[in-house]
């Protein structure tokens, strides 16, 4: 069950990879050691327009000397390094960038994209995590924290990040159900299932969300409200094989395989392949007491 959630951080993080060399707004500082009549912003631009990205590299290096404290700078140089495929080397532009002035959260959150584009989505999340804390209310990096924790399969720090959003925002009903799958994967069963009714308040007509209810509740034991759930993404014109498929999924699992195995075996006939059916078949079988035909069972599934 993947998250669907609206906001998508892999997409979000590539656009910095692309980034548009946007003008420097200033020239060096004073003290620089360069002649006067040298203009690091007009030098560098001319390299630039001239696609020669070595030399305006090095200026821009020069220029960051002369005025340690321009982050402006520092990202710059991350934006050409990033475009002439240099990654180390955009990683390095854009921590310094950071360093410059580490009580800026949007320079963290700059960070953690230019992580997220290396593919290095453990210290993105360091970074982004940086970021929420000097700005703990920004709906946006909490998003942006939601989605890395998601890629590193951190369900609790996803699900920590949808329950601040809604305290921000309690009408945010994508964040309610992004919420309702990270608890599930974390196994908060319950809380899941109340956050999954909350959602489908305002959605009822999402039968994706009402099927995802039914494998909570019937993961939580509850096989009766399971069924009664299935019957509603049935009547709401959900699909007849997905239908059919969960309905012996539960009563595999609620350990009544004979009605399981009548629902399980045509289903195999036309879809000898389908994990998911054999993986049913297998439950059935072994709560059937048949030992044998469900280690056949699982041997298939290992092919």
């Amino acid at each position: 069950m993947k998250t669907t959630y609206s906001y998508n951080y892999g997409l979000w993080a590539l656009a910095v990879g692309a980034a548009v060399l946007l003008p420097l707004g200033t020239s060096h500082g004073q003290g620089s050691g360069m002649p006067a009549t040298f203009s690091f912003k007009s030098d560098a631009i001319r390299a630039e327009s001239a696609g020669n990205w070595a030399e305006a590299v090095r200026i821009h290096r020069l220029h960051a000397q002369a005025e340690p404290l321009r982050s402006d700078i520092w990202l710059r140089i991350a934006d050409i390094e990033s475009r002439t495929g240099n990654t180390n080397e955009m990683l390095a532009a854009t921590t310094r960038a950071a360093e410059t002035h580490p009580e800026d959260a949007k320079l963290w959150r700059r960070l953690s994209q230019a992580y997220s584009v290396a593919g290095k989505p453990v210290e993105a999340l360091a970074a982004m995590d940086k970021a929420v804390a000097l700005k703990p209310n920004d709906k946006e990096m909490l998003q942006g924290r939601a989605q890395l924790a998601n890629w590193l399969g951190r369900s609790d720090v996803a699900a920590d990040s949808h329950e601040r959003i809604l305290v921000l925002t309690p009408d945010d009903i994508e964040a309610r159900l992004a919420l309702a799958r990270a608890l599930s994967w974390m196994g908060k069963l319950d809380k899941s299932v109340r956050s999954y009714e909350r959602y489908l308040e305002a959605k009822p007509a999402d039968k994706a969300a009402v099927l995802e209810l039914a494998r909570v509740q019937s993961w939580r034991g509850n096989f009766p409200e399971a069924l009664k759930v299935l019957a509603r993404y049935k009547d709401q014109g959900g699909d007849e094989a997905t239908y059919l498929r969960e309905r012996a999924k539960v009563f595999a699992a609620a350990e009544r395989p004979a009605t399981a195995l009548r629902m399980i075996d045509p289903m195999l006939k036309n879809k000898p392949d389908d994990y998911e059916i054999q993986f049913s078949a297998a439950v059935a079988h072994n709560y059937n007491h048949e030992p044998a035909k469900a280690l056949a069972d699982i041997q298939t599934l290992q092919k």
